[in-house]
């Protein structure tokens, strides 16, 4: 562990406290430099962060994706819808729903006493598709 306090009981000779303090700052300079430039986002954090995709338990074979709009992905721009879509993707692939594919039925805003506690934007209403030759 590092101390940070430069000065201590039993302290060493005057001409080596400064250097002492110097190494201890300039350790813990490029240990928080170290962890900022390890922090990268991954491709699944804004996945996460704009998106959530709902399998209600009264409602059998129905599946919803839920999307938050932000400055990063508006909602009227076609790239952050493409993103969205993918995100979409990445839901199903890792829930593996839809192997033969899905299709948006309905994309709506919230109904007013839907349950949306984290403040959801639009719901989206997916169905699956066959799949060819079953």
């Amino acid at each position: 562990m590092i101390r940070l306090s430069c000065f201590q009981n039993v302290s060493p000779p005057v001409h080596r406290r400064g250097s002492i303090c110097r190494w201890r700052i300039f350790a813990l300079a490029v240990l928080a430099a170290g962890c900022t430039g390890t922090l990268s986002k991954s491709d699944d954090f804004d996945r996460h962060r704009y998106s959530q995709l709902v399998q209600p338990f009264d409602r059998r074979g129905q599946i919803y994706f839920d999307v938050i709009f932000s400055a990063a992905y508006p909602a009227d721009d076609p790239v952050a819808d493409a993103k969205r879509m993918a995100w979409l993707a990445g839901w199903l692939a890792q829930k593996q729903l839809c192997a033969g594919g899905h299709e948006v039925a309905i994309r709506r805003p919230f109904d007013y006493l839907e349950d949306n506690p984290a403040g959801f934007a639009q719901r989206w209403e997916i169905r699956c598709l066959a799949v060819p030759g079953s």
